[in-house]
């Protein structure tokens, strides 16, 4: 099928990668980023995978700075931009789908429902990505820690073109189809919203910020919050990226401190996560790094949305989403000591 790829980061260029790899025909990759594009045009992508092994793909069509007028219409296009550009990429790109074509989010946070604000209902797919990867310099990936795609509708059970859009993705590694994507998106979002948040306040990888205990006792509080709104929606979580069950894990809705043998066990349970995807590094500190605006919006911000329309408290997401604005600012530098603080107040 002709597709689009808008946004050729880490995720974006690894799934480029594989899939001009495995041969895939007419597919337009889109980066605003004109030295990215002259990098990929000139060297290809460039990937190593976990296992060190590597490989250089070729771009069939050049990069283009923009979605090429008339290079359409797409059967299927794939948006990897960060979420924070969603509408802009999506305003874009639109007027080249195909009447009968989907639009792939394989975005950070809640993303279907605002594509489908743009392209209307039942014309976006959800992936939820639960692999890292990094772009180590222009064209440069690696894959960082391993995973598989979770692909389905919003709101309704996988058909026939969800599955054949899934064995299309099959050469980046393992996809699976869903009928519940909402259940796997939360589960993502409650994860994102602990180890990527905090990563990018303490500057630091997930390897070493799960080495510290007041971030493991502040990261229960996090996603704690994130399972209750869920909860409070209806939802379903689903476990994502070989992760323990969330709710398992969640603390109490009175948020109160486990009993010493309950505590010990989560902490053993985040020391397990830190040690499978301790090489992650925070996509949101890529961004803060690079001058660009932070997904905690899409991330927290979406927590505490939800949690003031059912009721539920979020004190704690609500607080990150103000520190990762002012660190972003340059009005707060990077550190654990924002994070300890935070804990030793919803410990009190």
């Amino acid at each position: 099928m002709r597709t689009l790829l808008q946004g050729v980061g880490g995720i974006g260029g690894l799934v480029a990668a594989t899939l001009l790899r495995s041969g895939y025909p007419e597919l337009q990759l889109v980066t605003g980023n004109p030295q990215l594009a002259e990098a990929i045009q000139r060297d290809g992508l460039r990937v190593t995978d976990r296992d060190g092994a590597t490989f250089v793909a070729r771009p069939t069509l050049p990069p283009s700075p923009t979605v090429p007028e008339g290079g359409g219409p797409y059967e299927l296009i794939i948006l990897v931009t960060q979420a924070p550009r969603l509408a802009e990429a999506l305003h874009a790109s639109k007027a080249q789908l195909s009447p009968t074509g989907v639009v792939l989010c394989l975005q950070n946070g809640l993303p279907e429902a605002h594509a489908e604000a743009i392209v209307g209902q039942g014309r976006v797919l959800g992936g939820v990505v639960g692999w890292a990867a990094s772009m180590t310099a222009p064209g440069e990936y690696q894959r960082t820690t391993p995973g598989a795609i979770h692909l389905g509708w919003p709101g309704r059970p996988a058909d026939d073109r969800a599955r054949a859009i899934a064995a299309a993705l099959a050469p980046t590694g393992a996809v699976h189809v869903t009928d519940n994507l909402l259940g796997v998106r939360w589960s993502k979002l409650a994860i994102n919203a602990t180890i990527t948040t905090m990563g990018a306040v303490a500057g630091v990888p997930l390897g070493r910020l799960v080495q510290d205990e007041a971030a493991r006792d502040l990261a229960l509080h996090i996603f704690s919050e994130a399972v209750e709104v869920s909860g409070a929606l209806g939802v379903r979580l689903e476990s994502v990226s070989g992760t323990f069950p969330l709710a398992r894990l969640a603390l109490g809705a009175d948020r109160r401190a486990p009993g010493r043998f309950a505590r010990a066990w989560r902490h053993l349970a985040l020391r397990l996560v830190g040690a499978r995807y301790g090489g992650a590094r925070s996509s949101m500190l890529y961004a803060i790094e690079r001058g660009r605006p932070p997904e905690v919006d899409t991330i927290n911000g979406e927590i505490v949305r939800f949690g003031a329309q059912t009721g539920v408290p979020t004190p704690v997401n609500t607080e990150l989403v103000r520190l990762i604005h002012e660190i972003a600012a340059k009005r707060a530098p990077h550190g654990f000591e924002a994070l300890h603080a935070l804990r030793d107040s919803v410990m009190d």
